[in-house]
C-alpha cells in the first residue's frame, strides 16, 4: 500500500523526485531499499538506457554509489530487475561484475567511477538508492485532459520504456482497480507513434495492433491490465498514469 499524503509530505523534505524516479538519501541494504520502494513508491528503480541513467545523474552527481533494482540469483548468470524482466542495458565498470567472495549478487551505480558504470556488491552494504514511481490517477479523462493533469500536478503522462516498466504498470493498474485500459504518454503524431516526453519508443502492442497505422490522427496509446498497448480514440475517458 502506498504511503499516506502526510507521510509523503514528510518524505518530500529528504527525497528528490524527478520524473518517474525518486532519489532516497537513506542508507539501506539492497533488500531494505527494495522494501522501502515497494511500500512508498512502485519499485526499486530499473535503468533501461543511457537516457535513463542521465536522468538519475541529476541527483547522483555528488554521490559515490547508489542501489538500483538490479540483481541475480546465485544459481543463475542472468541479471534481472526486481520489478520483473531481464536486464539488457548493463554498462559495467571494467572488471565487473566479479562476484567477489561469491556474495555479490546486487547491482549498484558507481558515480565516482570514471566513466560512470555499474558494479556488483553484497546485499549487506548500506547505501542510498533510487525508486521508480508510477502514479495511477483514478479520474476518467480524455488523453489531453490527462496530459494536462499530469503536467500540472506531477511531471508528465508516463512513458513505459522497457518490459520491466510495462510489468510494473500492469501491476499498479490491477491493484488500483482501474478502467480496463489506462492512458500513457503515447500519441500518434506526424505519421508515427511517439512518447510525448521524447523517450525512445519501446513497443508492446497487443496482437493485431503492432505496426498498425490509425485510420485517423486522433489516436492515443493506452496500456491494458494485461500489459499490452492499445490504440484508442483520444476522446475516450480513461484513468491514467502520471510520473
Amino acid at each position: 500500500m502506498k504511503t499516506s499524503i502526510f507521510q509523503m509530505l514528510l518524505m518530500a523534505n529528504v527525497s528528490t523526485v524527478f520524473g518517474k524516479y525518486v532519489y532516497v538519501p537513506d542508507k539501506k541494504t539492497w533488500l531494505d531499499a527494495q522494501e522501502h520502494c515497494r511500500a512508498h513508491y512502485t519499485e526499486l528503480a530499473p535503468v533501461s538506457s543511457k537516457r535513463d541513467q542521465k536522468k538519475l545523474r541529476k541527483a547522483g552527481a555528488q554521490l559515490e554509489q547508489t542501489w538500483i533494482g538490479l540483481y541475480r540469483d546465485p544459481d543463475d548468470t542472468d541479471w534481472r530487475w526486481s520489478g520483473g524482466g531481464y536486464a539488457s542495458y548493463m554498462p559495467w565498470v571494467d572488471g565487473e561484475p566479479n562476484n567477489d567472495k561469491e556474495v555479490e549478487y546486487y547491482g549498484s551505480i558507481c558515480w565516482s567511477c570514471e566513466p560512470t558504470g555499474w558494479n556488483d556488491l553484497p546485499e549487506s552494504i548500506c547505501q542510498e538508492f533510487f525508486c521508480l514511481n508510477l502514479m495511477v490517477v483514478k479520474e476518467k479523462k480524455t488523453w489531453e485532459e490527462a496530459l494536462q493533469h499530469c503536467r500540472e500536478q506531477h511531471t508528465d503522462l508516463t512513458s513505459l520504456v522497457s518490459e520491466t516498466e510495462v510489468l510494473l504498470a500492469q501491476r499498479e493498474i490491477r491493484e488500483a482497480q482501474t478502467t480496463e485500459h489506462v492512458w500513457t504518454g503515447l500519441r500518434y503524431l506526424g505519421d508515427r507513434w511517439l512518447w510525448v516526453n521524447g523517450d525512445p519508443l519501446y513497443q508492446a502492442w497487443s496482437q493485431g495492433e503492432e505496426q498498425q497505422c490509425p485510420a485517423w490522427s486522433q489516436r492515443c496509446g493506452a496500456v491494458s491490465k494485461e500489459g499490452e498497448w492499445e490504440s484508442c480514440d483520444c476522446q475516450e475517458r480513461l484513468h491514467f498514469i502520471c510520473d
